[in-house]
């Protein structure tokens, strides 16, 4: 019965993904680069204007998150909120991409490597995240019994807690800088050689490429932690145009697909902290749903906080923006949208959308205003991305795209989580290279004032009325 009644908004939905490509066509899913900040967008949109609608048609709504389902009326009213957001996306990455457009300029000659990851900045990552692994696992053994029996290793790791509470928040900050050592590795080896093929090149970029998706994967089954860093890879392999042969496309795209699922449904069934939450198996159709955001959660969402009736005007994005800020965000973490979203499902994991927070803070006007400035930044990304050609420069701008993309799927909570807690090897990449620059900058200019000047030489005029 819900499915047919959804009908009508899935057909309207499914037309308007591919109508507004078509009316807005700088907005418009590309073939060259095929992986890049815009068509992870568009990707994820695909997901949940077209796949996941058609998918809740058929199937019928999944319930294994929610108590119950909503009425047919809030999920229509969620789809229609989705398609607002989607087109003012696209209408502000068409505006901002046409007005930047200018004729082409003299410029500088190219200069090569200017991203090229320095390698004692690479070994101090590589030190920095192995502390961090050590810190967080403390042995080998509870290593593979992270990897061996998940849901017991969540369970005791909740249980040890208190006894490690002086060092709790120094691995979530150091594990990281470990798959950042393997990505500069990768980089700096595709940047000093792009077009070399030989079978220990392509093996030991593939041995990166396994190396990052092992220590990015040990973050508390944190899909994002591994998934982003990844798909960013992809992107400079696609976009520098790098073959790893197609056993190395295949071994990368098992491995992530494996990874995605095994952690997706564990997390699903027993949350971040090994207890048992979903009332029925977790199978693929609750799988696209659950991570596709299907129409039903955001419904129950509203149908449970009055469509937003009282706006809250920007009280809940100031406290799920603050609440991860060490020590003085736990005054704020009681008045996110998460926790908000999480009484209302009584879940405790599962993240708000950016959608809703813009709605109950703002209504129909925060959504246009959030997803207006969502567009612009991504038509910024896109431009910078088309005109990059550096490996670590293109995987830093696919990474920032693939880390705001979340907006389109969760709240601003996971945004501002990667900010704090993913980023801080990017952090300290881009203060290195600032200062390597300035150094470089304050030589230049020595040299520059040590070379003796030559004297002008005098005016045709002036030589004239001197021999007169």
């Amino acid at each position: 019965m819900a499915g047919t009644n959804l009908l009508t908004v899935t057909l309207f939905s499914v037309a308007s993904y591919f109508l507004a490509q078509w009316l807005l066509p700088r907005c418009r899913f590309s073939l060259r680069p095929l992986l890049s900040p815009l068509n992870w967008f568009l990707v994820l949109y695909f997901v949940l204007l077209v796949l996941v609608p058609c998918v809740v048609v058929v199937e019928g709504p999944s319930d294994a998150i929610l108590p119950e389902l909503p009425t047919s009326f809030s999920m229509n009213v969620a789809m229609i909120l989705q398609l607002a957001g989607f087109w003012t996306f696209c209408g502000s990455v068409h505006y901002f991409r046409k007005k930047r457009r200018a004729p082409v300029r003299a410029s500088r000659p190219p200069q090569p490597n200017r991203w090229l990851p320095p390698v004692g900045l690479i070994v101090l990552f590589a030190v920095l995240g192995a502390i961090g692994i050590g810190l967080r696992f403390g042995s080998l053994q509870n290593l593979i019994y992270y990897f061996t029996n998940p849901q017991s290793y969540l369970l005791g790791a909740v249980n040890d807690v208190p006894s490690k509470a002086a060092w709790q928040a120094a691995p979530d900050f150091l594990m990281y800088f470990a798959p950042f050592s393997a990505i500069l590795l990768w980089c700096r080896d595709v940047a000093l050689a792009p077009r070399k093929r030989t079978f220990p090149t392509q093996f030991r970029r593939l041995l990166y490429v396994f190396l990052i998706g092992f220590t990015a994967s040990i973050n508390n089954y944190n899909r994002a932690s591994f998934v982003i860093p990844l798909v960013a890879l992809f992107a400079v392999m696609l976009k520098r145009r790098l073959s790893i042969g197609l056993p190395g496309l295949l071994a990368l795209v098992a491995v992530a697909g494996f990874l995605t699922f095994e952690v997706t449904s564990f997390r699903a069934t027993y949350g971040n902290s090994g207890e048992l939450l979903a009332k029925s198996p977790f199978t693929f159709n609750s799988f696209i749903q659950d991570y596709g955001q299907a129409p039903q959660y955001l419904g129950y969402f509203l149908e449970n906080t009055h469509y937003g009736a009282q706006p809250s005007m920007g009280s809940i994005l100031y406290h799920s923006v603050l609440a991860l800020v060490p020590i003085a965000g736990k005054s704020h973490r009681l008045q996110t949208g998460t926790y908000l979203y999480g009484t209302v499902i009584e879940r405790t994991d599962h993240p708000a959308l950016f959608i809703a927070e813009l709605f109950l803070d703002f209504s129909v006007f925060g959504v246009v205003a959030g997803f207006f400035l969502v567009g612009r930044f991504v038509a910024r990304l896109q431009d910078r991305f088309n005109a990059a050609v550096e490996p670590f420069e293109l995987f830093l701008i696919q990474f920032a795209g693939i880390c705001l993309s979340y907006t389109v799927m969760v709240g601003i909570e996971e945004v501002a989580q990667f900010a704090v807690f993913l980023c801080w090897p990017i952090y300290g990449f881009l203060i290195c290279r600032k200062l390597t620059k300035s150094r470089n900058a304050g030589r230049t200019r020595q040299r520059a004032a040590a070379v003796p000047r030559k004297p002008a030489a005098p005016a045709a005029g002036l030589e004239a009325s001197g021999t007169a």
